[in-house]
């Protein structure tokens, strides 16, 4: 999928290909690469890829900003339409090079159902401080609550379902989010959710302002 900077621009089908899952880090950079040459022979700017945490999509990421990776014989700062990136000075911690010729981030979507399945799984046990994180909270909610309190319905908490993003809005919806707030036992449950819907927010609504 490619998607324009354009405001109101649908994304719409780059390419469809079969893969036999063999592919390298390397392999996905070049396809990369491949991408942005040709689309800039035709005039258009890549800014950059989305993907998942992949460890070969990662891997590829780190080639192509040169963070702590680098193939040899390749100089990819020789491009002429590179960014170069302001740094702050007291940056100290941000190790990534100031030139660069593409941009990488994740799929927010990605990262919003990633945070409810953590939430629903069976395995993983989380604390906020003191406070336990836990899918409970919200099913005593759908079990204890009138539906018009919380508007939740079953499949909310269904963890088969995993990539059900309008889950991920309603659990973190404001209904829930007040409703968590009141018990003293569910602190840990609403900071989580909470930081779900400052994700939602801040990279998926396009109505929130810069």
């Amino acid at each position: 999928m490619i998607q324009s900077v354009a405001p109101s621009s649908p994304p719409f089908i780059l390419s469809t290909y079969g893969s036999n899952n063999k592919a390298t880090a390397t392999d996905v950079f070049k396809r990369w690469l491949y991408i942005y040459n040709q689309c800039l022979c035709q005039g258009v700017r890549v800014i950059g890829f989305s993907s998942d945490c992949d460890a070969r999509y990662l891997r590829a990421m780190r080639l192509c900003t040169r963070f702590f990776a680098q193939l040899p014989n390749l100089n990819l700062v020789k491009q002429k339409d590179d960014f170069h990136l302001q740094m702050p000075e007291r940056w100290s911690w941000f190790f990534m090079s100031g030139l660069q010729i593409l941009l990488f981030m994740q799929d927010p979507i990605h990262v919003a159902t990633k945070f409810r399945n953590r939430l629903l799984s069976d395995i993983a046990s989380m604390k906020m401080g003191d406070y336990h994180v836990s899918i409970e909270h919200l099913i005593n909610l759908i079990e204890s609550k009138n539906k018009i309190e919380h508007n939740l319905i079953k499949s909310d908490i269904c963890p088969k379902d995993r990539q059900n993003y309008a889950s991920c809005r309603r659990i973190s919806s404001e209904l829930i989010l007040q409703l968590l707030n009141k018990m003293e036992d569910c602190k840990g449950t609403y900071i989580y959710l909470s930081l779900l819907r400052s994700i939602i927010t801040g990279l998926i609504e396009k109505s929130t302002t810069i």
